[in-house]
């Protein structure tokens, strides 16, 4: 199980969760097809991707989440913590934060996805949590594999959001607009603004491909 301390950064290779008081120890595995892929690809990807939502949220002529249906919950003190953006879709939750994103779904529980961690992490809770504004407000998850039930019903239906929400933006605020925020984003750009829609799309798959193969 990992703790809620630094899930938005959790990294498996010492089998523990950083930050000495709290460590939570897990019995380290052979890295699998999952990790490689979120590791080497998704994690920069969805770094990239934050970095864009935050892009959208300053945006001058007005915050594209609120646009797109998102209810934003500023943290109770000013300055300690991140905003929280929740959507309620259709048969799915969206819980978006400056370090993650958590996606769930009535009954089948959730995928969380951290900044800076290599692997997606999951839980029973089916939908965002409630008066979280930093990562230590998180619930107790577990780190995803290729076999988790969760990753294949949950994590590739938050992949394909992402893709479709790109694709959105474009339509709604015109390509200049994710253009201006990759170049902001400087050399550590993944992934061209033009692209994005199709690298999650491809991601999705991909993770699709590593629970079939299993």
């Amino acid at each position: 199980m990992i703790a809620p301390l630094h899930a938005d950064r959790w990294r498996p290779d010492d089998g523990a969760v950083p930050g000495g008081a709290g460590r939570a120890s897990v019995d380290r595995q052979p890295v699998s097809a999952l990790e490689t892929l979120w590791d080497e690809v998704g994690q920069p990807l969805f770094h990239q991707q934050c970095w864009c939502w935050g892009w959208d949220i300053r945006r001058p002529a007005g915050n594209l989440l609120l646009e797109r249906g998102f209810h934003q919950e500023r943290p109770p003190e000013a300055g300690r913590g991140s905003t929280a953006y929740r959507l309620a879709g259709n048969g799915y939750r969206l819980g978006i934060w400056g370090f993650g994103a958590h996606y769930s779904r009535p009954g089948a529980g959730s995928v969380f996805l951290g900044r800076f961690a290599s692997l997606p992490l999951t839980s029973a809770l089916d939908r965002p949590p409630e008066l979280a504004w930093l990562p230590d407000d998180l619930p107790v998850m577990e780190a995803a594999d290729d076999g988790d039930p969760r990753v294949s019903a949950l994590f590739p239906g938050l992949l394909r959001w992402i893709a479709r929400y790109e694709r959105w933006v474009v339509r709604v605020a015109g390509p200049a607009h994710r253009v201006d925020a990759v170049r902001a984003w400087g050399d550590k750009t993944v992934v061209a603004a033009d692209r994005m829609p199709a690298a999650w799309l491809h991601l999705a798959r991909s993770v699709e491909r590593c629970a079939r193969e299993r």
